[in-house]
């Protein structure tokens, strides 16, 4: 029960990321960027505080 709402909970998420960008901004590749970079500086802090991988 719990993968299908956070599949849907990231779908709307990306979704209403690429709308906002494209309608708002008038920017469609941002989006991605930003990923990258959020899930970089993640995996970054997680390595930092384990200390390993």
């Amino acid at each position: 029960r719990l993968f299908p709402m956070a599949a849907l909970i990231g779908f709307v998420v990306l979704g209403g990321a690429y709308f906002v960008m494209k309608n708002i901004f008038y920017a469609e590749g941002v989006v991605s960027i930003i990923i990258e970079i959020v899930g970089g500086g993640a995996f970054l802090l997680v390595i930092l505080r384990k200390g390993r991988l």
